[in-house]
């Protein structure tokens, strides 16, 4: 896949495991895998802005920097060998960056954190049906559109049957 002019393609380290992960939730929700990760690092950073609005950004930010201090062991199921790509916007990446440089971590490490959130996110929500039936919401137009035009296409068939009877009967 060839990037628009002002997009980038970036790489996310992970390793098997996560990847199966991600593309059964892909497959769920009816999307790639690629679109899947765009999606959950969109929703992802749109979550820490609001974060940062009250507040929470910085308390995450503290409760980390508490957690190293006091070498608690924190867990890291993403990272592997494996890059997976991603293609993103410019303006997109750089505000990976402001995020990751305000959480003293490297784009990479935010990237791997945001989709990790989404991913147990959407794990969840598959546990208890919600991921199929957003997926059959989001699908809702698309099967409204084609009932509309099934319906279309009868209301034709039966117009230029009426008209062939018409012809018939003036032929006679």
């Amino acid at each position: 896949m060839c990037p628009a002019s002002n997009e980038k393609n970036v790489t996310i380290k992970m390793n098997d495991v996560f990847i199966s992960r991600l593309d059964y939730l892909a497959k769920k929700a009816k999307l790639s895998r690629h679109r899947l990760l765009k999606n959950l690092l969109d929703v992802g950073v749109d979550e820490l802005k609001d974060l940062k609005k009250i507040g929470l950004f910085k308390l995450g930010v503290l409760a980390r920097d508490v957690a190293d201090w006091c070498n608690l062991k924190m867990t890291d199921p993403v990272t592997g060998d494996k890059s997976v790509p991603v293609t993103l916007d410019e303006t997109f990446i750089a505000i990976l960056d402001d995020l990751a440089d305000q959480a003293d971590l490297s784009r990479a490490q935010l990237m791997r954190n945001l989709v990790r959130v989404g991913v147990e996110g959407l794990e969840t929500m598959d546990k208890v049906g919600i991921l199929k039936l957003l997926t059959i919401i989001r699908e809702l137009p698309d099967y409204y559109r084609s009932v509309c035009k099934d319906g279309e296409n009868a209301v034709n068939a039966l117009k230029n049957a009426a008209n062939l009877n018409k012809k018939e009967v003036n032929t006679k």
